[in-house]
């Protein structure tokens, strides 16, 4: 068995170190993810067929001197044994099983390579002069990982990636697409990782189609930057074999949907810098195998739930720009949290103990209170605009902190010894605050009293004074 080596990394290196080089590599890669390599049956000895042969051997000489395989592929003489080719691997008839050429300024058009019948493995990312895929790759029955990630592909995402069903791989993000993602890859049921993500400018964009719910094989899907609408679809939920869902920087809206707590293998969660909004559901607690949570930048508001004590291998927890608010609830089973971003909301209350032993934490932005004497601020633990007292200079003194006033304003601090004195405890409306950007504390009653909207006093009858 061995891993595909490199031609961008390989470019000159003889039979025998490059065959020494597989062999470390595929040692090495039994430890990578498995959308990390894939291994194919080799035979490095195999001499390679002719008619193989001449498929490098185009690719090579439209592609120039600048690329990195071409002294090997475009070589003249008879056909020699496979390992000389650098990024080939061939089965032991000498048909090339294998393709690496990763950032090693291949050129397009690549219709050749549907001449290769054998082939399993095709990598062609980081090659910006690619820019189109032929629809004669259809011949490829055999091809199970396709990379074509940064390649320079224009346009719709072509529907006849639907016809290579052996598929287990499939990256086509990096690429300056557009339109409406086509329901033929719904197909490619033996999928276990698919690559969409954009680019940042533009992107594919639409509802993802409902065929998706048949890749039951998804490991990995990503989708993040891109110009994806409507609610995030709850068939997601029922690709239980889902261990990375990243799928932020798209226009999602609605709340998170329920269905997603059936992902109990769920690893990497991205979903910030979108519109999804709501409360944080209790739910996400009991994903406990995930390591990266991702919530910022958002329309989700609240407070952050108890619930969340429950990942226990959690990582990686950003919250940053939002709208949360609230006591930050005591997360002290997170012993393997090592970064935390809190920026920017309207958190409130002492800051909690499990936060000192957080490698990397930042709660700046909010409206933390009680003395920050003894909190170990640094570039690592960042405390500023807050309503902390005793800010030593480490810290950037009091004038790093919000003014009196500021905090002031904030129901929960200084406000609340007056606020909702008629059994009712100060909170913020952030579905009103989300409208208006802006303040608007109200006041949540007990069972029995009342207040109206965008006031601070619950009674018994419906007079209330406004504030």
């Amino acid at each position: 068995m061995a891993l595909i080596p490199s031609v961008a990394r390989l470019p000159q290196l003889s039979p025998v170190a490059l065959l020494s080089f597989v062999v470390v590599a595929a040692i090495v890669a039994a430890l990578l993810p498995y959308s990390d390599a894939i291994r194919l049956a080799a035979s490095p000895d195999a001499t390679i067929l002719t008619p193989q042969l001449d498929v490098l051997r185009q690719l090579g000489a439209q592609s120039g001197s600048g690329f990195a395989g071409f002294k090997s592929w475009t070589a003249a003489g008879s056909p020699a044994k496979c390992a000389k080719y650098a990024g080939v691997t061939c089965d032991a008839e000498g048909r090339i099983t294998g393709i690496n050429v990763t950032a090693a300024n291949l050129k397009g058009p690549i219709d050749a390579l549907s001449k290769l019948d054998a082939l399993e493995f095709l990598d062609l990312s980081s090659n910006g002069e690619v820019k189109a895929l032929p629809q004669s790759l259809t011949k490829l029955k055999k091809l199970k990982h396709l990379d074509v990630y940064n390649c320079w592909i224009e346009g719709q995402i072509p529907s006849f990636l639907g016809q290579l069903t052996a598929l287990t791989y499939l990256s086509i993000g990096g690429n300056p697409l557009d339109g409406a993602v086509p329901s033929s890859l719904g197909s490619l049921v033996n999928l276990v990782s698919l690559n969409i993500a954009g680019t940042g400018e533009d992107g594919v964009g639409g509802p993802l189609p409902s065929s998706f719910a048949n890749l039951k094989k998804l490991k990995e899907l990503y989708l993040r930057n891109n110009r994806f609408n409507g609610k995030l679809p709850d068939f997601i939920g029922d690709l239980t074999n889902l261990e990375q869902l990243m799928v932020s920087k798209n226009y999602w809206e609605g709340p998170i949907p329920k269905t997603l707590s059936k992902l109990k293998k769920l690893k990497y969660l991205g979903l910030r810098e979108t519109a999804l909004e709501g409360e944080i559901p209790t739910f996400l607690g009991t994903l406990d195998k995930l390591t990266y949570l991702s919530l910022s930048d958002t329309r989700l508001y609240g407070e952050v739930p108890k619930a969340l004590n429950g990942l226990v291998n959690l990582k990686e927890l950003y919250l940053q720009n939002g709208w949360f608010y609230g006591p930050l609830p005591n997360l002290s089973n997170l012993k393997k949290l090592t970064e935390i971003d809190l920026t920017d909301n309207y958190f409130s209350g002492p800051v909690p103990a499990f936060l000192l032993r957080v490698k990397t934490v930042s709660i700046s932005g909010n409206y933390f209170s009680g003395s920050a004497a003894a909190l170990p601020c640094s570039d690592q633990f960042s405390i500023d605009r807050n309503c902390l007292s005793a800010a030593p200079a480490k810290c950037g003194g009091v004038a790093s902190q919000r003014s009196t006033a500021d905090c002031n304003k904030f129901c929960g601090t200084a406000m609340a010894a007056g606020a909702c004195s008629g059994k009712g405890v100060c909170v913020l409306d952030m579905e009103q605050m989300l409208d208006t950007q802006a303040f608007v504390p109200i006041c949540k009653c007990e069972k029995g009293y009342w207040a109206s909207h965008n006031n601070l006093r619950c009674s018994k009858n419906n007079t209330s004074m406004e504030i």
